[in-house]
């Protein structure tokens, strides 16, 4: 997961509130950013709000796919002097994400994304590693924001992770799992699993060490 993405996400839900009644979504069209398809089902939208959130997951998509799509996306806001203060936003996590990583790689700390260290034999059934879809639908708690931590997860992102998810722990557990399945080099089961342990969420930790382990 590039970082120009993870700042989309981690700024989600700050952008959907942010945006308003802007007029983005014809120029996100004009520069390419959208298809006509996705123009119009942004245009059934009956609020600016819901336009806005079509608009966003189909930029999110398209950043997903090409990190260059968010500096359009990015470019597309600059023009508008209202949004100066939502691309300092943006410009300040990335930055933020930026410097994490390169101290996480100059300090040789590439474990500090890894729960724990995997195990030197794994079982072929292990071998596979996890899919966010089954991280997802796998993983349930209430404690994400614990579980982020033992995964190896800034606090400045889950702080940011929290402030886009107010009061949906569902939403901001699929954003945590989202982030570190992302920036991992190779998420394990055993990771999520002595993550889950960790937090004492043993009874879903022994299901999943059962299971895929």
């Amino acid at each position: 997961m590039s970082l120009e993405y993870r700042t989309f996400r981690l700024l989600y839900a700050t952008l959907k509130s942010d945006l308003g009644r802007s007029m983005i979504i014809d120029e996100a069209y004009a520069q390419g950013l959208i298809t006509r398809q996705e123009l119009d089902h942004i245009n059934s939208g009956l609020t600016p709000d819901e336009k806005n959130g079509k608009l966003l997951d189909a930029v999110e998509v398209r950043i997903r796919e090409e990190r260059g799509k968010y500096y359009d996306f990015l470019n597309i806001l600059k023009k508008e002097d209202t949004f100066s203060n939502l691309v300092e936003k943006l410009t300040s996590t990335f930055r933020e994400l930026s410097e994490a990583e390169a101290q996480d790689t100059s300090s040789g700390n590439d474990s500090h994304r890894e729960a724990a260290v995997n195990p030197p034999a794994p079982s072929p059934k292990a071998s596979k590693p996890p899919t966010i879809d089954e991280l997802t639908e796998q993983v349930k708690t209430i404690q994400w924001k614990k579980l982020g931590r033992k995964l190896g997860i800034e606090e400045f992102e889950l702080n940011a992770i929290e402030e886009n998810n107010p009061k949906n722990t569902k939403r901001a557990l699929e954003d945590v799992l989202s982030q570190w399945h992302g920036s991992t080099a190779k998420p394990t089961w055993r990771a999520v699993v002595d993550a889950l342990k960790a937090i004492k969420e043993i009874r879903l930790a022994t299901k999943l060490e059962e299971d895929f382990c």
